[in-house]
């Protein structure tokens, strides 16, 4: 891992080229966390769950276990190496409500690491830089615990999602026929 480039905490704007990566749902529900910011902000489309909208891109968090979210993220890797024209912010992406631990979701991102173009939270890069030190000194690793769910199984974190999104989907239509 060469120089950290490390995503802000709060990002309120970008420049031209720049692409603000967030956790989704597989159905494009961006009703809160860094969804609903990029939706306000960056031109994150309801209703699309997955890659590339205007100036973010979404990968799906809620659906499944860190495996199934590896998947998305090799994706997002790929095309940010297809794309060194642009460069990404990648927030917190399912340690928000999805309810995972950076310590899950970090390891993901060890590809995404190594590409110029591709920005990591603080926290990821210190889990990174933490599991490296781990491979160069084997006798000090530590098994980790399978956290992959079962196929078809929603986290506690996508079962919240859906009773907000159906809160405020509730709200909007008591509103509207009130």
């Amino acid at each position: 891992m060469e120089t950290k480039r490390v995503t802000p905490e709060n990002i309120r704007e970008l420049n031209p080229g720049e692409i603000f990566v967030f956790g989704s749902n597989i159905n494009g529900y961006h009703a809160g966390g860094a969804a609903a910011a990029a939706v306000r902000r960056f031109g994150a489309i309801g209703g699309r769950g997955v890659g590339i909208q205007r100036q973010s891109y979404a990968i799906p968090t809620m659906e499944g276990g860190v495996d199934y979210i590896a998947g998305y993220v090799n994706k997002f890797v790929e095309y940010a190496r297809k794309h060194p024209e642009l460069f990404f912010w990648v927030t917190k992406i399912g340690c928000g409500i999805a309810g995972f631990k950076s310590g899950e979701i970090a390891p993901l991102f060890k590809e995404a690491a190594l590409l110029p173009n591709i920005a990591l939270p603080s926290e990821f890069w210190r889990i990174l830089e933490n599991n490296a030190n781990k491979e160069e000194t084997p006798l000090q690793t530590v098994p980790e615990k399978n956290t992959t769910a079962k196929k078809g199984m929603l986290s506690t974190g996508a079962i919240v999602a859906i009773i907000i999104t159906l809160a405020i989907l509730c709200t909007a239509a008591i509103l509207f026929f009130w």
